[in-house]
């Protein structure tokens, strides 16, 4: 009886290493899906949780808006081996107590590339600054618009499937440090982002 069933875990370990084996070869003939090796365009939306808007003017005050939504449009060159340039255009909704308005946000960010052929799952760590822009509020410091110094910190991860396009799902950090206009000084903490966005 223990004869019989050592035979018979040879027999399905043998089976095993041999499937797995097939597999593998199997999955090391699959192309390099291009947006690994090209970049490609893609979209993202999801929620921001905006930090604290504070204004600088003879006084001191802050805001603190609450979450809310993103979403942008992004681009990936290939600028060296397993390292994109990503120009990248978001729109927040930022609000605060009645006070609602859209800030545009252009950036340039550096993704290296992590990625394993055979897991089609790819993770792109990246940074970048840029500019953004908020238009007038209802309210005497940000009468006019506001322009600010951005600055990106986000982990992306990429899965690829038999199509041509790739699921993302992005967490990271987006801070202004500095803005403002002629009569008020004004930085936004880093808020948090969440993210899901396709690539193609």
């Amino acid at each position: 009886m223990i004869i019989r069933y050592g035979k018979l875990i040879t027999i399905l370990l043998l089976l095993f290493v041999l499937s797995s084996t097939a597999f593998s070869k199997m999955n090391s003939n699959k192309p390099i899906p291009n947006q690994i090796r090209n970049g490609g365009v893609g979209f993202k939306v999801g929620l921001i949780n905006t930090g604290n808007i504070t204004l600088q003017t003879d006084r001191e005050r802050i805001l603190d808006p609450g979450a809310s939504i993103s979403f942008g449009v992004f681009f990936e060159f290939k600028l060296i081996s397993r390292l994109m340039i990503s120009p990248s255009f978001d729109l927040y909704n930022i609000h605060a107590n009645d006070l609602n308005k859209f800030m545009g946000d252009l950036n340039v960010l550096f993704k290296p590339i992590l990625y394993k052929h055979n897991s089609g799952v790819a993770i792109k760590p990246s940074f970048g600054v840029g500019l953004a822009h908020l238009g007038p509020w209802e309210i005497k410091e940000l009468d006019s618009a506001t322009d600010y110094l951005s600055v990106k910190a986000n982990v992306e991860i990429a899965f690829f499937s038999m199509t041509k396009h790739a699921w993302l799902l992005e967490v990271g950090y987006t801070g202004f440090p500095t803005g403002g206009n002629r009569s008020v000084d004004v930085k936004i903490n880093p808020s948090l982002t969440v993210r899901v966005g396709v690539q193609y």
